[in-house]
């Protein structure tokens, strides 16, 4: 284990919804083989890439310095229609400017069959300020993902991992020491008040 490894075990900075998603994630992406995946916004593809079987692994975000395999706008994808299997949108759909235009587009290079797993927050501080647009309440995201033959939502969080993430998790030392106690006593969803959600959808 390398030293940066090793710090980055102890001084964990994930916030609690961050934690919760990484845990329930696995759960939403398929188990088999998969052709080419398409992971919007999601810069070099180092976070979610280990969680795939595929052939293909591509990224596409709009910010060249994130050394995506390919430099594009979500809102407008530069794939060819039906050219891929599944698509991971993660943690982005709120910084997008018109979020439907980024699902319809998710849908077209979708090949019939292909699988689309998003996440979004509910529940959250600004981040990413000035590039965030939006909240996605579970209808919403049901709205949003309408020409898809099925759709399911996970709920993820509660009032607990929220109120955590607002206070705590904004310091480096208090998630430190409290982080892995908060994740083992309070992360069971609420229908009621969650932070956020899985979105998992299939092309027809």
């Amino acid at each position: 284990m390398s030293w940066r490894s090793a710090i980055a075990r102890v001084l964990d900075g994930r916030t609690l919804s961050r934690r919760v998603l990484d845990r329930e994630l696995p759960g939403s992406i398929p188990a088999g083989q998969v052709g080419t995946v398409l992971d919007v916004g999601g810069a070099s593809g180092i976070r979610y890439r280990r969680l795939v079987r595929c052939q293909r692994y591509w990224t596409v975000d709009v910010q060249p310095q994130n050394r995506p395999s390919v430099v594009g706008d979500a809102h407008r994808l530069p794939l060819a229609d039906g050219s891929v299997d599944l698509v991971l949108c993660l943690q982005v759909l709120e910084h997008c400017r018109r979020p439907a235009d980024v699902v319809r587009e998710i849908h077209r290079v979708l090949a019939p069959g292909g699988r689309l797993v998003l996440s979004t927050v509910l529940v959250y501080e600004l981040h990413g300020s000035p590039y965030d647009f939006y909240r996605f309440t579970e209808e919403a995201l049901r709205d949003l993902a309408h020409d898809f033959a099925e759709v399911k939502v996970r709920t993820l969080g509660n009032r607990f991992v929220a109120a955590y993430d607002l206070t705590m998790a904004r310091s480096l030392a208090l998630n430190t020491l409290f982080g892995r106690v908060a994740y083992r006593i309070g992360t069971v969803p609420s229908a009621s008040c969650p932070c956020g959600f899985i979105l998992e959808s299939v092309k027809s």
